[in-house]
């Protein structure tokens, strides 16, 4: 349940409602609740949860945030009037030189996101800009900022720029400027990199569209699960006669837990993180094949090329036995590296803590209260710490080995997208641009010269 104690005040009013919030708008008073933190607790607290969400993912300073934080509070602001008279100094120089280019509203009204120099475009790119405005000067535009878009005012220049398709394969727009026709050999992998990292796919720019069709059928998600060990919560609470029996069930739990969770790094275990994958991504497979065995059947027969059917069959069928092959593999050859600590180390972190209940004071009638009474038990602390610790060795040794089984499984995918690539030849292209449905339908429907 959210504790409603976060006190929110705004021109010496304490503020009930995001309406009563606007009414009583002090720029450096909301500045100063947000950057207190105040003002994200107290959204949270009177569930304003899509304001708190957006507030708490946009990067804020002094400069000139206080907009954005107005923006999404629906507040009516007027930056210039807040301004301080070297700010406005400032502020009214850009747009004198901004009006001498352009009269358009749209870009004078937002000048705090026009560049004059590099250095004003870093700090836009900086604070998570999504539109930039680039004026008069030459500019170095990141190739591995995505989802950006970059407006020329005056002839603005973009030092050693890419081509328009290579920024849009990165996820960037870019209008106005003048750009390269060809690619710079020079920069062509940092293209290809940035393209990749934004998540574009050149498969169908190589490939024939039938391989295309199943490259695109064939993706997976990189497979990721979180684990966890046995704990036994009446072992943390429970009291022990003697330190040795505490030490005993201490020492017991630890292995226990950290036993079951190097199973999953143990090739032909039921919990191995290789059969996991295996009967994850085989499964995959199968449910793209089962669907189309028929219709590329039919397309091997009419292009004369039923080796390659034979061989994709072969293939999709041996899936499961091979992908488990290659992932128990991977846990093989590098089991020293999926290995955890040593368990030693989370024995020593879990403590033993002594109860004296002993109320003699005289030695000797102290010592004969220990050996005839019950007057000092132990317990275990810090056992669930130390169980958390081992889940969160399996959970990081785990997820590095699901990015190897999903590097495995792109590789096994691509020996199948080869066979398919080489029925896919024989096809006529689709200068048609029809969906991927009905140009099978169409190569299934006649015999192909």
């Amino acid at each position: 349940m959210t504790n409603k104690n976060t006190v929110l005040t705004l021109n010496g009013k304490t503020i009930h409602s995001l309406q009563e919030l606007r009414d009583n708008f002090k720029a450096e008073e909301l500045m100063k609740q947000y950057l207190d933190e105040t003002l994200i607790a107290w959204l949270n607290e009177h569930y304003y949860e899509t304001e708190a969400s957006i507030i708490d993912k946009v990067i804020f300073d002094r400069s000139f945030n206080i907009q954005k934080l107005c923006e999404v509070l629906k507040i009516d602001y007027d930056p210039y009037a807040n301004m301080t008279e070297e700010e406005k100094a400032i502020y009214d120089e850009k747009k004198r030189i901004v009006s001498e280019f352009t009269s358009d509203s749209s870009i004078l009204s937002n000048l705090h996101l026009v560049a004059m120099n590099q250095e004003e475009l870093a700090g836009l790119l900086n604070h998570g800009n999504k539109k930039i405005y680039l004026c008069k000067e030459h500019f170095s535009v990141p190739i591995r900022e995505s989802g950006k878009e970059y407006i020329c005012i005056s002839n603005a220049v973009i030092d050693n720029a890419y081509t328009e398709q290579q920024y849009k394969r990165a996820g960037i727009t870019v209008i106005g400027f003048d750009l390269p026709e060809h690619e710079n050999p020079d920069t062509i992998e940092l293209a290809k990199d940035a393209a990749a990292s934004y998540g574009y796919d050149d498969y169908h720019e190589t490939h024939s569209f039938l391989a295309s069709i199943f490259h695109n059928k064939l993706k997976s998600e990189r497979l990721i699960n979180w684990h966890h060990v046995p704990y036994d919560s009446h072992v943390d609470g429970k009291f022990y006669k003697s330190k040795s029996e505490c030490e005993q069930a201490r020492d017991e739990a630890i292995r226990r837990a950290y036993g079951e969770a190097e199973k999953y790094f143990s090739t032909g275990d039921s919990k191995s993180l290789a059969s996991e994958a295996a009967q994850r991504y085989s499964e995959h497979i199968a449910s793209v094949f089962d669907k189309n065995r028929h219709v590329l059947a039919t397309l091997c027969s009419l292009t004369n090329t039923s080796e390659y059917y034979d061989m994709l069959c072969d293939k999709v069928n041996k899936c499961h036995k091979n992908l488990l092959t290659k992932f128990e593999n991977e846990l093989n050859y590098n089991r020293d590296y999926y290995s955890m600590y040593n368990i030693d180390y989370f024995i020593e972190q879990v403590d033993i803590e002594e109860h004296d209940y002993r109320v003699e004071e005289d030695f000797l009638a102290r010592v004969l209260e220990t050996l005839f009474t019950d007057s000092i038990e132990y317990s275990i602390t810090n056992l669930y710490s130390s169980i958390s610790e081992i889940e969160q060795d399996l959970d990081y040794y785990s997820n590095t080995f699901y990015g190897a089984a999903y590097n495995l499984y792109k590789e096994y995918v691509s020996e199948i997208e080869d066979i398919i690539e080489q029925i896919g030849r024989e096809l006529p292209a689709n200068n048609e641009g029809e969906e991927p449905e009905d140009y099978i339908k169409r190569c299934c429907a006649k015999e192909v010269g």
